[in-house]
């Protein structure tokens, strides 16, 4: 539970097929790019959905922005607050809120929120019709207008969008 910082090393990350490696996703225009701290992708492989009895699981990604560009370096991971089942993660915020505030203020003002991340029960994850509608208020809430990350993490693979002002601006590839 909790944040995950960048010093920790929790569980194997074996049967990832390579997740793990690749660190960097960018638009296919190469203008924004998302990069993944070793640590968030352990995280990400420690909450894939590989059983039938797995639950989603989600937080808030942080770090920095550099530019357009965004430095992943933390995250929370559940609650026992937050709600999981198999098909659905409702996010408690003031856990998470707590964490990323404190975050913020430990880091100086320069970690901060990014974004959203959960997983899917399937091998190559695409937003639901519900992730969508959530996504499009998000980025609406953001201060200043600025781009919203969001991840889903996948039995093999991440989905990997921007969203700004209540729409999606792109997908993210994986940079190899």
């Amino acid at each position: 539970m909790g944040l995950l910082t960048p010093a920790d090393r929790p569980g194997s990350t074996a049967g990832m097929s390579g997740m793990h490696h690749l660190n960097s996703w960018t638009t296919p225009d190469h203008r924004v790019m998302a990069i993944f701290a070793e640590s968030v992708l352990i995280t990400f492989a420690r909450y894939r959905q590989l059983r039938a009895t797995d639950f989603e699981a989600g937080g808030v990604l942080l770090g920095k922005r550099r530019g357009r560009h965004f430095d992943v370096t933390h995250l929370t991971v559940p609650f026992p607050t937050d709600v999981r089942t198999r098909t659905a993660f409702n996010r408690e915020s003031s856990g998470h809120q707590s964490e990323a505030s404190a975050l913020w203020t430990s880091s100086g003002r320069e970690i901060g929120y990014l974004g959203e991340w959960h997983s899917h029960p399937e091998q190559d994850p695409s937003p639901s019709n519900i992730d969508i509608r959530q996504w499009e208020k998000a980025s609406t809430e953001m201060i200043d207008g600025l781009p919203f990350l969001a991840v889903i993490v996948g039995d093999v693979n991440l989905s990997v969008s921007i969203w700004q002002r209540g729409s999606r601006v792109d997908f993210l590839d994986s940079v190899i």
